[in-house]
């Protein structure tokens, strides 16, 4: 499953008691509630991805769910061997 798949999947279930909520790439994390809503959402990525998202720059840089999941990709990503010297 991809990165952007399953941060779809983990809002959406977060949200499933509100049918009417359709949770997309595109969908802004501002119409899923308030930002209590927000940091409730963030957490559960951070969770699922075993990462911490920080600093606060890096949260109001987050907009959209594709924002969150460029995020957490990058994060992610593993860091090229670096010969040793």
């Amino acid at each position: 499953m991809e990165v952007q798949e399953k941060v779809v999947l983990i809002i959406t279930k977060k949200l499933e008691d509100d049918p009417t909520i359709k949770v997309t790439p595109d969908a802004k994390l501002s119409d899923f509630g308030d930002s209590l809503t927000k940091i409730d959402l963030l957490c559960e990525i951070e969770q699922a991805f075993g990462l911490e998202i920080t600093p606060d720059a890096e949260l109001k840089k987050m907009v959209t769910v594709q924002d969150v999941a460029t995020y957490v990709q990058e994060a992610t990503k593993p860091c090229a061997a670096q010969p040793l010297s």
